[in-house]
């Protein structure tokens, strides 16, 4: 036998070939894994670093909260208002007759049949009915109305959606029951419980995804329990986002004949995710940490390519957070308080902590000074620029440099959270004239299709957006400060010409949007706040001049029109004057509080752009964590044998690989194609001999000998001719010539089942041959036998 399989094995040895992976893919395996940096380098082990990292993640992930309830509550605050004003109007209307109707007749003539009883609904269309309308609703209705929510999962049959329904009614009442056998029977009168004059909202989500069959029987059976009970008022909620037409598609003619139908447009997709950007980079409660440019196009693309709703889209920012407060070893001076001594900055962080940090001072030059220190002046303690950039540089060292570091790092998180606040008011200034010059009609027409206020993030963005956009960028390229430079002074020169088309009336009324929520006086110069206030009292005054020059035109008849309309001329030029310095006054304030040429220092820490991690997290893709696993099965697996006892411990030898590691290590180290028998070769020479099991006879046998009590029994010789070749392999295997056939057959089963595992993992490209056949004549073997 084995003759002809060693026979076989000769001449399709060089013929048994399986594809391999190409070189490039190998290399896009690691990215996963290189994108994780070791925080220990820069963190001391049981220091306040992680501590730190999570208290500014807790706030960010909150601040990044309240931007989405603040954008939702001005979104959806009108459609939750009508919504209850309907209940409260629908629980207040009586009927005027009380008629029972059997759903299963119909007739011409409605109120002989009893259908002038219909139940009140709503029909929420235009949108998916966000969780923060339900939490809206429910806030609304709670304590004044049993509200009841069912879903289309609750409705896989009559008696399971009534129970339900029952279910939840009763245990806002708080009331208990001996026994709830009616409650199993589905039974709507124990509805009765409820207090009398109550009223009942039963909000069927997601109604056409329901079973027409089930929904149309609950309708029908609510209706009949109203029709024949003095029990509660009931209002529907029905959910049609694509429209009424598609709940009319599931409902029977009989029973649209017992529901009046009011429908309520919800705010579109669109319009919830930019007010939601809006907030996150415009809004006073934006979070510290501020997404870039690439972050802000996955989600754009998540949302209106992908289709994801508007809650997974806050779920991805939080994910984005977390992954920022992770990674980023400066993320941790977020958290930092006010004061921090040396010595608990040197109990928390190693040197290179400090060495990152200086270099990232350093490294954010314009015109080879550091930009920052033109609004941080109380950082460098009276010195000029280069005195206080030989203080950061420090001693060769670095200890003087590190305890300026330290002494310096408020300051600097100070200076950076100015330097936030200023571009988010004049992104919010920017956008707020934007806003009025769209609504006032001298807008470009390309801004004209947009709505009202709107960001214009989606697939057609705006300069508005684009602007956005390219302030965010954080990359280092060299013409990057000049196009963002450039974008904007097009912007400003847009709206500047927009101005100048603008009337008295239309120029007040944009100052007085602008300084509507005293916005201008966030800004950090008292010059700017003055020459603002000076040039809206301006407009002002020339707007009252304006109107008592009309009032004396169309007032006086008889008196000299040359004399009122010269007087009229010459305020009109003074008009034109002073709003030609309002021009030029915006477009410079808008400049100074962007400047978008300056990149302060320590920008990384507050600035979060990995998008292709955060992407392999919300889409993973399990190729490449299988590859990472086989690759680097240490990240993965920790073998309970190894322990950190002591510094012997550190020269143990470590423990081998799995069987399935050493196969994919040979198959991806080997060209377009492997052979197979030299793959066997190859992993049959890898394993090493502790990884070999030993039989248990032979385990035996060693533990006899080595007992210095008994002396091994004798074996009893037998003189065949067979016995004796026997006895001489033995004696080769026991001098390391050959391994034991047994073993050999042990590696082979386990190649064999190594191979099915990457097999299984979708790793092997399929040849043309069959599976049998490349066992047959590799190893005499049939697969079932594997």
């Amino acid at each position: 036998m084995a003759s002809r399989a060693s026979s076989r094995q000769g001449p399709t040895q060089s013929t048994t070939f399986i594809p391999c992976a190409t070189r490039g893919r190998k290399d896009e395996t690691l990215d996963l894994a290189q994108s994780l940096p070791i925080l220990d380098k820069y963190e001391r082990i049981g220091g306040r670093g992680p501590e730190l990292r999570y208290a500014g993640y807790v706030k960010a992930k909150e601040a990044a909260r309240r931007c989405f309830k603040a954008s939702c509550a001005a979104i959806y605050s009108p459609v939750v208002e009508q919504l209850s004003a309907f209940v409260s109007q629908s629980s207040s209307s009586v009927p005027e007759t009380n008629q029972f109707f059997l759903p299963g007749l119909s007739g011409g003539d409605d109120s002989a049949s009893g259908s002038s009883i219909r139940l009140p609904s709503a029909c929420l269309t235009g949108a998916p009915l966000n969780a923060h309308v339900q939490r809206g609703l429910i806030g609304q209705l709670t304590g004044k109305y049993h509200f009841v929510q069912l879903n289309p999962n609750d409705g896989s049959s009559l008696p399971a959606a009534l129970r339900l329904l029952v279910a939840q009614a009763l245990a806002q009442t708080g009331a208990t029951f001996s026994t709830n056998s009616k409650v199993e029977k589905a039974d709507l009168k124990l509805l009765d419980t409820l207090p009398s004059g109550a009223t009942l909202v039963v909000s069927l989500r997601g109604s056409p995804a329901w079973g027409s069959d089930v929904l149309n029987d609950v309708i029908q059976a609510i209706h009949g329990y109203v029709a024949c009970s003095s029990g509660p008022k009931v209002v529907l909620f029905l959910d049609a986002p694509a429209g009424h037409r598609s709940l009319l598609d599931v409902l029977h003619p009989d029973t649209l004949r017992l529901i009046d139908i009011t429908t309520f447009t919800l705010p579109s997709g669109r319009r919830i995710f930019e007010n939601f950007v809006e907030e996150l980079y415009l809004g006073d409660s934006a979070p510290q940490v501020q997404l870039g440019h690439e972050t802000l196009d996955l989600l754009r693309r998540r949302f209106f390519e992908q289709g994801i709703e508007i809650d997974d889209v806050v779920k991805t920012v939080e994910l984005a957070l977390f992954h920022h407060f992770t990674v980023n070893p400066l993320s941790a001076l977020l958290g930092l308080e006010d004061k921090t001594s040396s010595a608990d900055a040197n109990e928390t962080w190693h040197a290179a902590f400090f060495e990152l940090v200086r270099q990232h001072i350093l490294g954010d030059m314009d015109g080879g000074e550091l930009a920052i220190l033109e609004v941080m002046l109380p950082a460098s303690k009276g010195k000029s620029k280069m005195q206080y950039l030989s203080t950061l540089i420090g001693d060769e060292d670095g200890t003087s440099s590190q305890q300026h570091l330290v002494e310096d790092l408020p300051t600097f998180l100070r200076a950076l959270d100015r330097f936030r606040r200023e571009r988010r008011v004049g992104l919010r200034l920017l956008h707020r004239m934007e806003k009025a010059l769209r609504a006032s009609g001298v807008a470009s027409t390309r801004d004209q299709a947009d709505e009202e206020g709107a960001l214009a993030l989606g697939p057609n963005s705006t300069s508005m957006a684009a602007l956005i956009i390219k302030l965010l960028e954080t990359d280092e390229r060299h013409n990057s400060s000049l196009s963002r430079t450039t974008l904007l002074d097009g912007n400003l020169s847009r709206l500047a010409a927009a101005i100048r088309k603008l009337g008295a009336s239309d120029l007040a009324a944009l100052f007085e949007l602008l300084d509507a929520d005293g916005l201008l006086k966030q800004s950090s110069s008292l010059r700017i706040i003055k020459e603002c206030q000076g040039k809206i009292e301006g407009v002002r005054e020339q707007k009252r001049l304006q109107e008592e020059v009309d009032r004396a035109v169309r007032g006086s008849q008889e008196a000299s029109r040359l004399d009122l309309v010269q007087k009229q001329l010459l305020r009109q030029e003074e008009f034109e004057g002073a709003k030609k310095g309002l021009e030029t006054w915006l477009v410079q304030t808008i400049r100074d509080l962007l400047r978008p040429s300056i990149r302060p220092p320590l920008y990384s820490s507050q600035t979060y752009n990995a998008t292709k991690h955060l992407a392999s997290l919300i889409d993973p893709n399990p190729r490449v964590h299988l590859l990472v696993g086989l690759t680097d099965p240490s990240s993965y697996l920790v073998p309970s044998s190894i322990e950190a006892e002591d510094s012997m411990d550190a020269q143990r030898e470590q423990p081998a690989p799995p069987d399935v590691c050493v196969a994919y290590d040979l198959y991806r180290n080997a060209g377009r194609m492997i052979n197979l028998a030299d793959w066997f070769g190859a992993f049959e020479h890898s394993v090493k001999p502790s990884m070999l099991p030993r039989p248990a006879a032979q385990d035996s046998v060693e533990a006899v000998s080595e007992s210095p009590t008994k002396r091994p029994r004798g074996k009893k010789r037998n003189w065949q001719g067979e016995d004796e070749d026997e006895d001489d392999d033995d004696d080769d295997n026991d001098n390391g010539l050959e391994p034991q056939e047994g073993e050999k057959a042990m590696v082979r089963a386990r190649f064999a089942l190594a191979i099915n595992e990457l097999s299984r993992m979708g790793l092997l490209k399929r040849t043309r041959r069959k599976a049998d056949h490349v066992l047959r004549t590799i190893w005499d073997l049939s697969a079932a036998d594997l």
